[in-house]
């Protein structure tokens, strides 16, 4: 089992100029502070006894037979990035409500790195890539 805690941030101006396909053209700069408030997420592989493949929690609960199931933007495209097919339940939570724009979104990048540095539980195709990929979904 993984969990992290990942501090929610605020951003006084850039927000978005650090991604590279923005700063390898335009340049960029950022200008963030956490706060002592977290998002939290809890990572387990699924034992197959289960009807369904993943379990995905958050404001709601999901039970999903392939990763391309899952509605949780930010958790669908993490598994889709690191090529994971095994059984999963993912718990997202925080100590603030949903979409206060604090930059929860960064937690799902710590639960990434996590995954690659603990192989023998999760597999992961892209361990050396950019970790702000895996919050760069594409729109649906």
């Amino acid at each position: 089992m993984i969990i992290t805690a990942t501090p929610f941030r605020i951003s006084f101006f850039g927000g978005g100029t650090d991604y590279p396909a923005w700063f390898k053209r335009n340049g960029g700069a950022v200008l963030s502070v956490t706060i002592n408030k977290y998002c939290y997420l809890q990572c387990r592989n699924l034992p197959p006894f289960f009807e369904y493949r993943n379990r995905v929690v958050w404001s709601r609960i999901e039970t999903t037979k392939d990763a391309d199931s899952i509605e949780h933007p930010c958790v669908r495209e993490a598994f889709r990035h690191l090529g994971i097919t095994q059984g999963l339940e993912v718990h997202h939570f925080g100590d603030l409500p949903a979409r206060t724009g604090l930059g929860s979104s960064s937690s799902f990048a710590a639960l990434r790195s996590m995954m690659d540095r603990s192989r023998s539980s999760f597999t992961s195709r892209r361990s050396q890539e950019d970790p702000a990929e895996i919050i760069r979904f594409p729109a649906d």
